[in-house]
């Protein structure tokens, strides 16, 4: 009887100590960072995304192709500037074990293409990723962002859409 009064009191000793260490976090924590990102990206600003990316920083595209932070914003200072183009990032689900943190996102992006006609055309960008996120030195950093799935479509209509191999 003894014994198992002692196994009792270490099983739940052991499952406080990891409640404790699996702190709720919300949404709105990740909110914010992703809108440091969009700024970020927005202003072409390469330091200010390093300061959200972890050092160890890999992004997966849905070819599994995988590349690191540099590799991802050696682009970004010439990219061309879309006035039409409007982006917004929605947490699908935020969950965490300690000090690392896997947010599932949808990320939308649409803008308009003038024809030669002078309509217009407008085109929207889905992705959906999964990421994951890690404390360093206090502060949540961005450590892997894994492309799940990605729908183009034109006027409405699906042209193309890929899923993560």
């Amino acid at each position: 009887m003894r014994i198992s009064k002692c196994i009792i009191l270490i099983i739940g000793i052991f499952s406080a100590y990891c409640f404790s260490k699996t702190e709720v976090i919300s949404n709105s924590t990740f909110d914010q960072l992703y809108s440091q990102l969009e700024i970020a990206k927005l202003k072409r600003d390469v330091k200010a995304f390093h300061k959200i990316l972890s050092p160890n920083f890999t992004s997966e595209g849905t070819s599994g192709n995988i590349i690191n932070a540099d590799q991802m914003l050696s682009g970004l200072p010439n990219s061309v500037i879309d006035p039409d183009k409007k982006s917004s990032t929605a947490i699908l689900s935020v969950s965490n074990q300690g000090d690392t943190a896997f947010v599932k996102q949808k990320y939308i992006e649409n803008t308009r293409e003038k024809n030669v006609d002078g309509s217009y055309r407008y085109i929207e960008l889905v992705a959906i990723y999964n990421d994951t996120w890690e404390v360093v030195n206090g502060k949540w950093r961005l450590l892997k962002s894994v492309n799940q799935e990605v729908t183009f479509s034109v006027d409405g209509r699906k042209v193309n859409h890929f899923i993560h191999k």
